[in-house]
């Protein structure tokens, strides 16, 4: 039996499925790859076209794509400190986390029309304009902001998670 091992596919495919693909076709592959920063994954996608490209992003568009870059490493911080809480044996932090959570993936969906797989970032631009929704991703970061101070009250000068992670990793 001989086998030809191929170097550099990634678990799904995903180079051999977008190489008879155009560019939209191809951008929400990147979006499955990771269910935890789908937007991350089309961004270095786009950026890596653009560069070979030589295209340049008017500044609306790269803060709009700043600002949902953002918000998917919130939703993958809430969905660390859930995680981790968990292990730890806590599980109110988790139901915080994920309220939490869910609140900012309501955000994509106002801007979207879907909560996990959004193919936000397109090439040259984005899918939607989000100037009309500042006022509610502002509303919904600040009561996140209230939950990340009661997270940050658990974590710090916490006796148990002390004793559970003393020798294991440098608390600061």
């Amino acid at each position: 039996m001989f086998l030809d091992i191929q170097i550099g596919y990634l678990h799904r495919g995903t180079e051999k499925l977008i190489e008879f693909k155009n560019v939209a076709q191809a951008l929400p592959y990147f979006d499955r790859l990771d269910y935890v920063s789908v937007v991350h994954n089309e961004h270095a996608f786009v950026l890596s076209l653009e560069y070979l490209l030589h295209l340049s992003l008017l500044m609306k568009v790269s803060i709009a794509r700043v600002l949902m870059l953002e918000l998917t490493r919130c939703l993958n911080g809430f969905l660390a400190i859930s995680c981790s809480t968990l292990d730890l044996g806590s599980m109110s932090p988790m139901l915080w986390s994920f309220e939490e959570r869910d609140k900012l993936l309501s955000i994509f969906d106002l801007i979207c029309g879907v909560r996990m797989h959004v193919a936000f970032i397109c090439l040259g631009g984005v899918l939607d304009d989000v100037t009309m929704l500042y006022d509610v991703i502002t509303a919904s970061i600040e009561s996140s902001l209230v939950i990340c101070d009661s997270l940050d009250l658990l974590f710090v000068n916490n006796r148990i998670i002390y004793v559970r992670l003393r020798g294991v990793a440098l608390m600061d």
